[in-house]
């Protein structure tokens, strides 16, 4: 049952943190350089949704549960 409660939600955290990904590339268009686009990155909480999500699911995937006799 954790597993499925991990995978899950490290799935949401990692389409949460694509989508965050996705949207602030539209700030190359406002003149942003790839510096500053990484500093903004890097600088807010929420853009680390992403590697959360993938730290989870791999957690779960790789979860060897307890063996019942």
């Amino acid at each position: 049952m954790i597993r499925i409660l991990l995978y899950g939600s490290g799935f949401i955290l990692m389409v949460m943190g694509f989508f965050y990904l996705i949207i602030y590339t539209n700030l190359f268009t406002f003149g942003y350089s790839l510096k500053e686009y990484m500093y903004f990155m890097l600088s807010h909480i929420r853009n680390y949704a992403l590697l959360v999500g993938l730290i989870l699911v791999i957690v779960a995937l790789c979860w060897k549960g307890v063996k019942k006799k």
